[in-house]
């Protein structure tokens, strides 16, 4: 029994996307086709991504956002607003580095803005959307039913990192990033489809290397090469318990 592979939560919701995919996946995943086709999200690659370039595409397009006082170069950004999102790229990046912020920022836009608000509305209907769009109020009966039903209305917010914050705010992010980067890596490369290639890969008694695994990821799933070591390294622990005495002493096997 394989336990600590992902949060249960994330598993959940990796099958709640294979769904609405109805199921059609093959790898390694065109994660830009399913997010772009499946859900409400664009996907904008600009060369060499920074947040005064991405506050210009966004004010011509005419969204709502606030001025920004700084600026810093990103990997990719996701903008979600009444139920649409909108992905930033990097495309200097490589392939297998914008197919994995494509999942990440997709991932925050499924946890933190679409998956709750289909579950509001099922369970406060249609008008709570109003509410979490931040162009009205709750109702004390609105907020009642919230409480007894265990649903926060507050608004999604950008959790891009401040320097600026601290205590629970940064745990909150250190939290969303964590989630965020499970969910990709289970849409990229689901554990039980690796723990598969694991057994095809090695004879009875004998256990795969971090370096063979990450090679798996690294060909078979397009994953970055630094992810694909620390997954590979994380999916060993899980599927055998512990390291291997091999791997423990520093005897590399391939």
């Amino acid at each position: 029994m394989y336990t600590n592979v992902i949060n249960i939560q994330v598993n959940h919701w990796a099958g709640i996307i294979q769904n609405e995919a109805n199921n059609n996946i093959e790898y390694p995943l065109d994660i830009e086709r399913l997010v772009s086709i499946t859900y409400p999200v664009t996907i904008v690659n600009i060369p060499q991504l920074r947040l005064f370039k991405i506050y210009d595409w966004l004010r011509k397009k005419a969204y709502p956002i606030q001025a920004l006082n700084e600026d810093k170069p990103l990997h990719g950004f996701l903008m979600a607003w009444c139920g649409e999102g909108v992905i930033f790229i990097d495309g200097t990046d490589t392939l297998s580095e914008r197919r994995f912020t494509i999942a990440h920022e997709f991932a925050h836009f499924f946890i933190e803005h679409y998956f709750p608000r289909q579950r509001a509305t099922l369970l406060l209907g249609e008008s709570i959307l109003e509410v979490i769009d931040g162009l009205r109020l709750p109702t004390l009966n609105e907020q009642v039913k919230g409480i007894i039903k265990d649903y926060d209305l507050s608004r999604f917010t950008n959790l891009l990192e401040d320097k600026s914050i601290g205590g629970f705010a940064r745990l909150n992010i250190w939290q969303a990033e964590m989630l965020a980067d499970q969910l990709a890596l289970e849409l990229l490369a689901p554990y039980k489809q690796v723990f598969q290639d694991i057994r095809n890969s090695t004879k009875k008694y004998q256990q795969i290397s971090i370096d063979s695994l990450s090679g798996i990821l690294l060909e078979k799933y397009r994953l970055p090469l630094s992810i694909s070591i620390s997954y590979a390294n994380h999916l060993i622990k899980c599927y055998y318990g512990k390291p291997s005495v091999l791997e423990e002493w520093g005897i590399k096997i391939n």
